[in-house]
Parts: structure tokens; C-alpha cells; sequence
């Protein structure tokens, strides 16, 4: 086991993750997958990681998500809407997200080429530097809450209350 020191943004932390995979493992990367998941999403379900890995049989980048109920609209600079998109088109993208660790380590080197690099998610970094590679969503039938703000642990202790229920 490594532990590798994270970077100011996520996609700097995930690049020295790779970088320090890549090294320990030189001579086989071409048969490693990687799974980079998000601490903030402590609750994850075992069998989303599992559906995760398992896709990567058939794709070379997978992700988690989750159905939308919200309307999402696409605005201008002045807040004014300028599209509303389908909902049906639409995934909230979680972690995990797996991979082959050849095509995100290949991805990120043409991406930290960039100087306006900008991508919120290591997905993103696929599609656009390598959008012809395509990227699976596997839907998560659990839930799999981010801890970002002080509102989200009670929504975070009531879904392990609830969890404890259904497991007593």
C-alpha cells in the first residue's frame, strides 16, 4: 500500500495517483483497472463498485449515477435560461469511477497539457480529451449522498439510521 499526498484540485490528485500506480506496476498496466472513488461518498454500496468493475469487461470508462428529477436548465452569463434539456438525457454523475489504467493515464497526460485545464470529474477528462472513447453510466439503486455541506449529515445519519433498520 501507497499513500499518495492529493493535490489542490481533485484531478491533481488523481494525477499523482496514476503517476504512482503507473511506477509500482511499469511492465502490466495495459491489464490494470482503476476504481478512483470520492471520500466525501462514504456510504457507497459495495455492489455499485462491484457493477463498476464488472462493466469494465465491456468499456474502457465507466461511471456512477443517478437519475435526474430536478428540471436542469442551461443559462448565459446573465443567469437568463437558454436550454432546457431532457431529463430521460439526463445522469447526476457520482463515484465510484473505474477505468483501464492505460486510457486515464493516457487521458490525463494530454489533459495536463492544457492551460485552461477544466473538468470537475475524472470522467470529464475522457470525454474531452478523449471523446472517442465512450464512457458507461451504471445507475446506482442506492443511495450514494456526498458529504459537502453542514445540511448533509443529517442526511447522511438518516440514511445509516435507516440502514441500520433494514439490517437488524
Amino acid at each position: 500500500m501507497q499513500i499518495v499526498e492529493g493535490g489542490t484540485e481533485r484531478y491533481l490528485s488523481t494525477f499523482a495517483a496514476l503517476n504512482a500506480i503507473q511506477l509500482n506496476n511499469s511492465t502490466n498496466s495495459q491489464h490494470i483497472n482503476v476504481a478512483i472513488h470520492d471520500s466525501a461518498r462514504m456510504l457507497v454500496a459495495p455492489n455499485i463498485i462491484e457493477q463498476c468493475i464488472r462493466k469494465l469487461d465491456e468499456f474502457q470508462a465507466v461511471t456512477t449515477g443517478t437519475y435526474t428529477t430536478d428540471t436542469i436548465v442551461h443559462i448565459n452569463n446573465n443567469n437568463i435560461i437558454q436550454n432546457i434539456p431532457q431529463r430521460n438525457t439526463l445522469r447526476a454523475v457520482q463515484t465510484p469511477q473505474c477505468f483501464h489504467l492505460n486510457t486515464i493515464a493516457k487521458a490525463y497526460l494530454i489533459a495536463m497539457d492544457d492551460t485552461n485545464l477544466q473538468v470537475t470529474d475524472d470522467c470529464g477528462i475522457i470525454v474531452k480529451y478523449m471523446p472517442h472513447i465512450p464512457v458507461a453510466v451504471v445507475i446506482a439503486q442506492e443511495p450514494n449522498h456526498k458529504l459537502t455541506t453542514p445540511d448533509d449529515i443529517v442526511v447522511m445519519e438518516a440514511l445509516m439510521r435507516a440502514k441500520q433498520v433494514r439490517n437488524a
